[in-house]
């Protein structure tokens, strides 16, 4: 398959994929030639998972910002390749098309737009087996929040041979021979502008490569739109040590303390004055390996816990940090968690920590109102512990028991939930300590949340 970016940094985005096998009457551990290949890429930012299918059976199960791997199916033949996404009450078709891929043809399928107008482009991967003594470079303008046409320039780090390709939404260019084996950087703008946008860090492509670049909307932190990731035949992939913000926030869930706190990265107040079961908002990281400290609010003096320096470098770029303080007020400790805000259509996500140190394990079930919670999966958390649950939309209970229990020792706590919500729940102790736990909502429950 294709040789591909060196050096590239792998960041798999929201979902790791697994494919689901190939057309039927293949067994790939048994695939031999005549063959013909197909992937696809989600580039539709709202949109749930959706389900690939030739000739009605699965193919694969993609996520936005990801890709299938090539599939094998029959060639030079007339094949339905259809696209599916669950809607919450029934399966929706979002495309349907018949291909037609002669022997040893490779074909790429971009799914762009929105689940109302999708736009799904068809183009054939002319060099995937790479050769020759340049690598072969496509690009793809998929995002809806960047400008509606942009220009993207290839640029070697002594500035030379300058290459622009110019790209109006929805539209794929050409393959153009890019030089193999040297340092250089890509970047994009608005057309005719001179206010770059995003640019890579130093890259090189490997002799003989193929290379999609699409670009994507984005949701991390900071003000940027949408940043170009590089499809490979494995999936998606970032440049390397691309430079992108970190954000982060903090909590108070330690029940049975009376103090509220500040939050200080260096000698910088970040935030102040949270009491037990408040939640701040995020906030960019600038500094450099910043060491945090916590102290009672308004009382600088008094220190109650100190980080080493490489806290915040712990942080992984492009994204956003809940930094929450929890257990006994003897014995505080600082926990993380990594939170998605990316918004999905039909979708709501709904995020559980456990800062109880009451009942330090337990088993959290949400349930669709009025059945039993036992048929639903249990969502086991130990104390410090988060876990996100993607929701189809339906009203929901939540309730907890103790592990593999089947008494809830909570609840049922009734949870409102809408399409394209963004949830979260904290489960803490009494204020002051004590069982039974309480949930603390967050997030959407707290209006507005728009980070």
């Amino acid at each position: 398959m294709t040789r591909f970016l060196r050096r590239l940094c792998v960041l798999p985005l929201m979902l790791v994929l697994a494919s689901c096998g190939s057309e039927e009457g293949y067994v790939l551990s048994e695939l031999v030639i005549p063959s013909a290949f197909v992937r696809v890429v989600h580039a539709i930012p709202s949109a749930p998972e959706i389900q690939v299918l030739v000739q009605g059976q699965q193919i694969g199960l993609v996520n936005f910002s990801s890709a299938t791997r090539y599939q094998a199916i029959l060639p030079a033949a007339t094949r339905t390749l259809e696209l599916r996404y669950f809607d919450g009450e029934q399966v929706q078709i979002l495309s349907s098309m018949a291909l037609n891929i002669p022997v040893d043809g490779f074909r790429t399928i971009l799914i762009m737009g929105t689940l109302a107008e999708p736009e799904v482009l068809i183009f054939e991967e002319e060099s995937v087996d790479g050769g020759g003594a340049q690598s072969q470079v496509r690009f793809a303008h998929a995002s809806l929040n960047a400008p509606d046409s942009v220009d993207f320039s290839l640029v070697r780090e002594d500035g030379s041979a300058q290459q622009t390709i110019t790209l109006n939404r929805f539209a794929v260019s050409a393959e153009i021979a890019a030089t193999a084996d040297v340092d250089q950087e890509l970047t994009y703008s608005a057309i005719n502008s001179d206010d770059t946008i995003w640019t890579s860090n130093t890259f090189s492509l490997t002799e003989g490569a193929t290379v999609l670049v699409v670009l994507l909307d984005y949701f991390g932190p900071g003000n940027l739109p949408a940043r170009p990731l590089v499809v490979s035949p494995e999936g998606i992939n970032s440049f390397p040590e691309e430079q992108l913000d970190r954000a982060v926030r903090f909590a108070h869930m330690v029940a049975d303390d009376t103090l509220a706190y500040d939050f200080y990265l260096d000698d910088e107040l970040v935030a102040s004055g949270l009491a037990f079961g408040e939640v701040g908002d995020y906030q960019l990281v600038s500094q450099d390996n910043p060491q945090l400290r916590l102290t009672e609010a308004g009382n600088p003096e008094n220190v109650l816990l100190v980080t080493g320096t490489n806290l915040i470098d712990e942080f992984s770029l492009a994204t956003y940090h809940t930094l929450t303080i929890g257990g006994p007020a003897e014995a505080r400790q600082m926990l993380q968690s990594n939170d998605n805000l990316r918004r999905v259509e039909h979708r709501a996500t709904m995020v559980v920590s456990n800062y109880s140190v009451s009942d330090s394990d337990f088993d959290v079930y949400l349930s669709n109102a009025g059945e039993d919670f036992l048929q639903s999966p249990p969502l086991p958390l130990m104390f410090g512990e988060t876990k996100t649950s993607p929701l189809v939309i339906n009203p929901l209970e939540m309730r907890i028991t103790a592990p593999a229990g089947t008494v809830a020792t909570a609840g049922p706590f009734s949870l409102d939930i809408q399409s394209r919500g963004l949830y979260r729940i904290f489960i803490t102790d009494q204020i002051g300590g004590g069982t039974p736990v309480i949930i603390l909502r967050s997030d959407d429950y707290d209006p507005p949340f728009d980070p």
